[in-house]
């Protein structure tokens, strides 16, 4: 109740406003783009608590120290091991089948420096995992904070990672000039 309240004082003394309808799903993955800045993390989480849906995050292992290490864990943070004989992955996907409900944030470009290729993971996890993927994005010029409803999986993971980042328009970023945008598909595609 109190995150709710705080994200949607914070988004309105901003500025921003949340459009779009979540899908009434117990579990999912949101893909967040365009990611160019440290305040989309923020943006993003407070839609979230706004819609009182309480999301997860990965993040490098190494941040979960002292008190940065006890706030990851507060607002959502998973922290992400690099060690093969962790098994994350699996663990992950444990996760998701024991949840009831689990709602996993995933920024696809990895970093906040334009990449030409989006990482695979957040797609190999919504079909691993058997739930839907939700795309969410933040338009800086619009100040809208906005959910796409479940974009559909097909058995081409390359295929729908590039149809899904076509989606995405640099103009949205916070600083266009660090987001890679595709071109449209053709409509004869």
């Amino acid at each position: 109740m109190m995150r709710r309240f705080f994200g949607s004082f914070l988004l309105w003394i901003w500025g921003w406003r949340v459009e779009g309808e979540f899908p009434p799903v117990p579990k999912c993955v949101v893909v967040e783009a365009p990611h160019t800045s440290f305040y989309d993390f923020f943006l993003g989480r407070f839609a979230m608590w706004k819609l009182g849906i309480p999301t997860h995050y990965l993040i490098k292992a190494k941040y979960f120290k002292g008190i940065m290490g006890v706030l990851l864990k507060w607002s959502g943070g998973i922290p992400v091991t690099q060690n093969p004989k962790d098994k994350f992955y699996q663990n992950l996907l444990n996760t998701f089948k024991e949840a009831n409900n689990l709602y996993l944030v995933i920024t696809p470009e990895g970093t906040r420096k334009p990449v030409k290729r989006w990482r695979s993971g957040f797609v190999a996890i919504a079909r691993d995992a058997n739930v839907p993927l939700v795309l969410g994005y933040c338009d800086y010029s619009k100040k809208i904070i906005g959910i796409i409803g479940p974009f559909e999986l097909s058995d081409d993971m390359a295929g729908d990672i590039e149809k899904i980042q076509r989606i995405y328009k640099a103009s949205w970023a916070r600083h266009p000039e660090k987001f890679y945008e595709l071109p449209p598909l053709d409509s004869n595609s």
